[in-house]
């Protein structure tokens, strides 16, 4: 009973807040939390991960087949890969595979096609090849697509052609993929709610945005647009969106200038109710200068706008650790500053939160402290939402990091320092006392959760203590 109960809380409740309980609710749910970890599957490791299952019943949920040949495996793999899709595919619900369908045919391959149809509670496929498939007079065994339908249970499609996977020649065959190849893919699965564009090209991000008969249900896409796409800028052509999409995420990539972040925003303005902007990374003074901010403009009003998030990575690239570092884009807004009565007339929720990079691929970055990811995600609330003047009282709900121990104050920048940095003149950074940033938080958004009314009870200098305390008491 225990078991099915903590199926359906969160990770971060069960690792920081379940297995504190006692001896009994720890093991229940680490057995969640090891169930939940992503798994990278390979030829080298398949075989003991086959062992290890069959012998502690440990089933990964979430797993990612990667480096596998399904073109010309050897019999070693080939048994290797059967053994799996007989013992070990039942449980999977979110599945990651190094595999994309040759283009411009209806086949797919039957190893794939076989882990596909013994994977009962797959929720979630996603294609991350490193290489795009072979033509067929090259393939070994394929088979047609299955007709239409024929896995009701995905609600979740996720297609990731960006250049960290692929090579240089394989990006340039990934820009040609042909529509009809996404249709009988997408056609699969007739009860799709979100899909997952990374890196595609501009057509086929177009017709994920459009109203067509084979994505008339999906109502949250997930965005990160091709940088190599933004010189010279391809600008989508969405003469019939979407009616059903409500939710939508951006990526945001470092250097891409694409103007259709905007163009998204505009055409969804009446409809969207979700918006959540990831992958935020941090830079400093000298690569901004080289690589101005993208800026993000909103459009004049977003009427059912009721959740708005933003994911701020905590790696930086090549910077110094003690160089301001800042996000790498900008808001805007029309009209100048933000005026939420005008702008996000329906705002409820308002979120900062980590971004899950993959460590391999951050693996040459810096990780910063926790505490200096607390500054700059105050100093992003500070800058854009806690406006002198201006309130939302529709707004319920604020999540923001919290520091790490007490904390009486913090560095904010009130103007982009100079390259040189260290030479910062005093006038263009403030020493911000930390209770009165939650003191303008609460000003902004007077009808927050009972979570933030502690702080109206409270001295100005017991408000850390307090951030301590609440911060133990919600795990």
């Amino acid at each position: 009973i225990l078991h099915e109960i903590l199926s359906f809380l969160s990770t971060p409740d069960l690792l920081h807040s379940v297995t504190l309980v006692s001896r009994g609710w720890e093991e229940s749910a680490r057995k969640h939390l090891v169930s939940r970890k992503l798994v990278h599957l390979t030829p080298t490791n398949i075989l003991a991960y086959l062992e290890v299952t069959n012998i502690r019943f440990t089933h990964y949920k979430r797993v990612q087949l990667s480096v596998f040949n399904l073109e010309n495996p050897s019999l070693e793999v080939s048994t290797f890969f059967e053994n799996f899709i007989l013992n070990a595919t039942a449980p999977i619900t979110e599945l990651h595979l190094d595999y994309f369908p040759p283009d411009g045919n209806q086949f797919i391959h039957s190893h794939v096609l076989a882990v596909l149809k013994n994977c009962p509670s797959l929720r979630f496929l996603r294609f991350c090849p490193t290489r795009m498939g072979d033509s067929m007079s090259e393939l070994g065994t394929v088979v047609t697509f299955p007709k239409p339908g024929n896995f009701p249970k995905i609600m979740k499609l996720g297609i990731d052609m960006s250049s960290e996977h692929l090579n240089e020649q394989n990006v340039v065959r990934s820009s040609t993929i042909k529509l009809e190849t996404i249709i009988s893919i997408v056609e699969l699965f007739p009860t799709l709610k979100k899909i997952q564009c990374v890196s595609l090209p501009v057509n086929l991000v177009e017709y994920f945005l459009s109203r067509n008969s084979t994505t008339s249900i999906i109502h949250s896409i997930t965005l990160r647009l091709r940088t190599w796409e933004s010189y010279p800028r391809t600008i989508l052509s969405l003469a019939n969106p979407s009616n059903c999409l409500t939710r939508i995420e951006f990526l945001i990539e470092i250097g891409n200038r694409s103007l259709n972040y905007d163009i998204i925003l505009a055409t969804f303005a009446a409809k969207l109710e979700n918006l959540k902007v990831s992958g935020i990374d941090l830079t400093w003074p000298r690569f901004r200068e080289f690589n101005p901010p993208k800026d993000i403009t909103f459009p004049e009003v977003l009427p059912k706008l009721r959740c708005l998030e933003f994911g701020i990575s905590k790696y930086f690239f090549g910077c110094e650790e003690e160089a301001p570092k800042f996000p790498t884009f900008e808001l805007k807004f029309s009209g100048g500053n933000l005026i939420y009565s005008r702008q996000f007339p329906a705002l409820e929720k308002l979120v900062v939160s980590k971004f899950p990079e993959l460590e391999s691929y951050y693996s040459s970055s810096e990780n910063i402290s926790e505490r200096e990811w607390f500054k700059i995600c105050v100093e992003f609330l500070n800058k854009y939402f806690l406006l002198v003047g201006d309130e939302c009282p529709t707004v319920r709900e604020v999540r923001v990091p919290l520091p790490q121990g007490k904390m009486v104050g913090f560095i904010i920048f009130t103007e982009f320092p100079d390259k040189n940095y260290d030479n910062v003149g005093i006038s263009e950074y403030c020493m911000v006392d930390c209770s009165k940033f939650f003191s303008r938080l609460l000003t902004t958004f007077p009808n927050l959760n009972p979570r933030w009314a502690m702080f109206e009870k409270v001295d100005p200098h017991d408000v850390m203590e307090w951030v301590r305390v609440g911060k133990e008491m919600d795990g």
